[in-house]
C-alpha cells in the first residue's frame, strides 16, 4: 500500500515517503541489533559493503 501511496503522490507532484521510488533521500536509519546505525537495509542487497555504516 505505502508504495502504492508514494507513485501517486510522485505523480501528483508530491514527495515520495519511501526509498524504493522516487530521488528524494530516505528519512529514516535502522538500527542493527548490536546498536550500531546503518542506512536504509535495502542498499544491503547490492553486495556486501555496500552500505557503509552512516
Amino acid at each position: 500500500m505505502r508504495l502504492f501511496e508514494s507513485v501517486i503522490d510522485l505523480t501528483l507532484g508530491g514527495a515520495s515517503r519511501s526509498e524504493q521510488v522516487g530521488l528524494s533521500p530516505a528519512a529514516l536509519v535502522v538500527v542493527e541489533s548490536d546498536g550500531a546505525i546503518e542506512q536504509v537495509d535495502a542498499l544491503k542487497t547490492a553486495y556486501p559493503g555496500r552500505a557503509p555504516p552512516g
